[in-house]
């Protein structure tokens, strides 16, 4: 009886430790221009896709001659954006999914953004950061 609860013990550990979320990473890079900043948030789990996300902030002047903006991320995974708005405090964000089966982003991968506004383009190369294994954690 004993060894019975013990082989099912053991069986419901391995089923969970199975079930366990497995070692994220993360690769960020980033560029500062004279009107914007841009950072690209890549999160990855191995063999599972990966989310990309796009942070900007205007840095310029005069936030109200931005009006509707369009941006592009040429690299891997390439994603872009057509009438997109600042927020009140001059910041815009936007994820975007990358399937499994299309390359990864590495720590070297080369990515540049493109941000048309206002009659205005700049396209600029985003540098790395960081890479780092982000652990899973307890809470969920």
């Amino acid at each position: 009886m004993v060894l019975k609860r013990l082989v099912l013990v053991a069986l419901l550990f391995v089923v969970l430790v199975g079930c366990a979320p497995k070692d994220k990473k993360e690769l960020k890079f980033s560029k500062w221009t004279e009107n914007w900043s841009a950072t690209l948030i890549v999160r990855q789990t191995e063999g599972d896709d990966a989310t990309q996300t796009l942070k900007l902030q205007y840095t310029g002047s005069d936030m109200d001659e931005v009006g509707a903006f369009s941006y592009c991320v040429d690299g891997v995974g390439s994603f872009e954006g057509s009438d997109a708005t600042l927020s009140e405090d001059g910041t815009f964000e936007v994820s975007s999914e990358a399937s499994a089966t299309d390359a990864k982003v590495t720590k070297d991968t080369e990515s540049e953004v493109t941000l048309d506004w206002n009659g205005e383009t700049v396209t600029f190369p985003l540098d790395r950061n960081y890479y780092m294994e982000m652990k899973p954690n307890n809470n969920g």
